[in-house]
């Protein structure tokens, strides 16, 4: 790992504050170029806590950049797990507006619901 445990939190709060207020940010490699994937696994499980200690619910996973030439687009060599929560969920007949979302686009993920 090349980050410290303030990093983590700093970037994991940098996270969670771009999603609630839906805004764009950096890519967190540009100012730490030499983040591995251990580290960028130790932010995303310090947002999940967050989330967490704030009331959400873990409710699933989703594996993401499934495909090889979407790999290759952003210069990773294998998918990368995330997870879901209850509050990140929209109801099956439910509503999602393209305008609330920073860079939409429509690509396919597999996604685990816990039962």
């Amino acid at each position: 790992m090349t980050l410290t445990q303030i990093d983590i939190v700093r970037l994991a709060e940098r996270v969670e504050t771009a999603q609630t207020y839906g805004h764009a940010i950096r890519k967190l490699t540009e100012e730490f170029p030499d983040m591995t994937v251990e580290d960028a696994y130790a932010v995303q499980n310090a947002l999940r806590h967050s989330f967490i200690a704030r009331g959400h619910r873990l409710t699933g996973w989703k594996a993401g950049l499934t495909s090889k030439p979407k790999m290759i687009q952003m210069g990773v060599d294998s998918p990368s797990i995330g997870f879901l929560t209850d509050k990140m969920a929209v109801a099956e007949d439910g509503k999602i507006s393209v305008s609330e979302m920073v860079h939409p686009r429509v690509e396919c993920e597999i996604a685990f619901v816990l039962k």
